[in-house]
């Protein structure tokens, strides 16, 4: 019998950072325009972030949910799975985590997004700045090409990296509990992208950090 303890990551993987990196072209391509789109509601929730209103904030949270149902369908229910089976089980965390969000949206009484311009909220917009527009260039930067890059509402780690932000720059009972499956993501991404070899897996776990410092700096 095999010694077990033999046994690494690597071995439980079903596809190489090539296949992975051609999963992404693929994806991007059958979703252009959609990229517009997703720009757009980056933009909103940037301008709402950077200025918030109750009203508004809900709306954000509103379009953030709307974002992770499109994830767990579009990417891992019609693109990872085709490359990992295991992709499928991801879909109804996605969904919770929508449900969650929506949940928010229409019950939470303290402020979603509070007002201010302390440290930790700057550390906070970075970090969504970053989701939205450093993300697409770190695909040019270990060497990818730009079809392969990912984008927000289009591919989970800047989509979950956002909802990390936003979720820092929010008070609430509530906030911690919409944190975990992002966070449980984070995990899951930074093994399979280190396990991959590819340089970008400790970019997540550094986002989540920062920003559960800068929500725990503000309370």
């Amino acid at each position: 019998m095999l010694d077990r303890t033999s046994y690494t990551l690597s071995d439980l993987l079903l596809f190489s950072a090539r296949v992975y990196e051609r999963m992404f072209e693929l994806h991007n391509l059958a979703l252009w325009p959609i990229h517009l789109l997703a720009l757009a509601i980056g933009a909103c929730l940037l301008v709402v972030a950077l200025k918030p209103s109750p009203p508004a904030a809900r709306c954000v949270y509103v379009l953030l949910a709307i974002v992770w149902l499109f994830v767990a369908w579009a990417f891992f229910f019609e693109r990872y799975a085709t490359i990992n089976w295991a992709a499928v089980y991801v879909v109804p965390f996605f969904v919770l985590e929508a449900m969650l969000l929506g949940f928010l949206a229409v019950r939470a009484k303290s402020p979603l997004i509070a007002n201010g311009f302390g440290l930790s909220r700057m550390v906070a917009l970075a970090v969504l700045l970053f989701s939205f527009v450093g993300y697409p260039f770190v695909s040019r930067v270990i060497g990818r090409s730009w079809q392969a890059a990912e984008v927000f509402a289009i591919a989970p780690d800047p989509t979950v990296t956002a909802t990390l932000a936003l979720l820092a720059m929010g008070r609430g009972g509530f906030i911690w509990l919409a944190a975990i499956v992002p966070l449980l993501w984070v995990i899951v991404t930074s093994l399979t992208l280190w396990t991959l070899g590819s340089p970008e897996f400790a970019i997540a776990p550094l986002a989540a950090l920062a920003c559960g410092a800068a929500y725990l700096a503000r309370r």
